[in-house]
């Protein structure tokens, strides 16, 4: 889908390279997110992420490879938490570390946040949090505070983008283009 046009309850999609008009009674939107590899300096050229199956297949590829490098994982948010348990049950040799520039689980409860640093010790992952990186290079993250942070792999979880359609629509969405609804998930 390229476009909506609710006020005709139409919608434009892209058929082999070419643009058609569908109506529709009820439209449900749920093009979900895509990792937004261009906010941060570096992030497109030296890291992987989430967004593909390719790029988890080149990722997986250079584990098998290198099963004993440091991975750091950039972003605390849930994909990052659940992406660093994972490898380290997948790859119990690789050293992990997970950054996040705001105190680690601070979307969770006290109690999820205890469950999670426990179940992170138990599986030797490093937590260093309110740790937000401006720039990435080879091998190396660098943080606002100055600091810098060397790796072997780099897996960026920490930002997301949403598409545009439903602003460029006129829906009312929120300063990050997420479209507001109401109670029953209406528009």
């Amino acid at each position: 889908m390229t476009a909506i046009k609710p006020n005709q309850k139409r919608i434009i999609i892209k058929e082999n390279q070419t643009a058609k008009e569908l109506s529709y009674d009820r439209l449900i939107y749920a093009l979900g997110s895509s990792v937004d590899i261009h906010s941060v300096s570096g992030v497109a050229k030296h890291s992987y992420n989430v967004g593909s199956y390719e790029m988890a297949i080149a990722l997986q590829q250079r584990l098998a490879k290198n099963p004993n490098s440091h991975l750091l994982i950039c972003g605390g948010g849930l994909s990052g938490i659940e992406t660093a348990t994972e490898m380290a049950e997948a790859y119990p040799k690789l050293k992990i570390t997970l950054l996040t520039s705001d105190s680690f689980g601070s979307q969770l409860s006290h109690l999820g946040q205890k469950y999670l640093e426990n179940a992170f010790q138990k599986r030797n992952i490093l937590i260093k949090d309110k740790s937000k990186v401006t720039e990435v290079k080879a091998q190396q993250v660098l943080l606002a505070d100055g600091s810098k942070v060397d790796f072997d792999l780099c897996l960026w979880t920490a930002s997301f983008t949403v598409p545009k359609i439903a602003c460029e629509a006129g829906l009312e969405v929120n300063k990050i283009g997420q479209m507001i609804v109401d109670k029953t998930l209406r528009s």
